[in-house]
């Protein structure tokens, strides 16, 4: 489905300026709201490829989107929300809803950082991409490494879930009794406020310092490290 109408052609290539926000839902009911001033790329087409075991070659016919930047992109960004269980009649009062009340907040984007934040029930996720990045707003201040976070707030109470996509994998340079396996990282976040929480074996919490509070937190083999955090 494309904003209402449902795509049969095939094959088909089409490419879409979008001079107004457009919505795309999936077979697999997964619903994109795509904003504004990007160019879409639609493509039905016949797919190739080796079976499973490799002896033979297997055909199907695969669907596929893609917001398109050029070939030689600079300062280039996307923007779209994804939304599960997606229905036609639900995409399209989404679509509209967005017009006048959005569900979230881009605090930032651009090379430093994502922050997303949601404008009810006080949830944040930030994607951090350099060591020692500036961000700009929101619960967290700043990173030692690169990191996505994703914060609760509630009261005076803040779930947070950390973890660092890079497996940091052993190799013979770094202990050769370890090769092939996830060493653990630190990633230090500087949060916004003063904050308390029990030192725990993945956790190490410093004292608050002009408003605040450094966490040390232990990750591993790309897994979500979470801690609840008091004011």
């Amino acid at each position: 489905w494309q904003s209402g109408e449902s795509m049969d052609d095939f094959p088909l290539v089409k490419q879409v300026s979008l001079a107004q926000p457009l919505w795309l839902i999936s077979r697999q009911s997964l619903g994109f709201y795509l904003y504004p001033g990007q160019q879409l790329m639609l493509r039905r087409s016949e797919q190739r490829n080796p079976s499973s075991d490799g002896k033979q070659q297997t055909t199907g016919k695969f669907t596929t989107a893609w917001l398109s930047h050029g070939q030689t992109p600079r300062d280039a960004s996307y923007r779209y929300i994804l939304r599960l269980g997606a229905t036609p009649a639900g995409m399209a009062a989404f679509a509209d809803s967005m017009a006048t009340d959005s569900p979230i907040a881009i605090l930032q984007q651009d090379d430093d950082a994502h922050v997303v934040a949601a404008v009810a029930g006080g949830s944040e996720g930030s994607v951090i991409f350099k060591a020692d990045a500036v961000v700009k707003s929101g619960v967290i201040a700043a990173a030692s490494r690169p990191c996505v976070v994703w914060c609760q707030r509630s009261g005076d109470t803040l779930a947070l879930s950390v973890a660092d996509p890079d497996l940091n994998l052993a190799g013979s340079d770094k202990d050769p009794n370890q090769w092939g396996y996830s060493l653990p990282s630190t990633v230090v976040l500087t949060l916004r406020g003063t904050w308390r929480a029990p030192d725990g074996d993945n956790l190490t919490m410093s004292s608050p310092v002009e408003g605040h509070t450094t966490l040390s937190v232990r990750c591993q083999n790309g897994a979500t490290t979470t801690a609840t955090l008091r004011q």
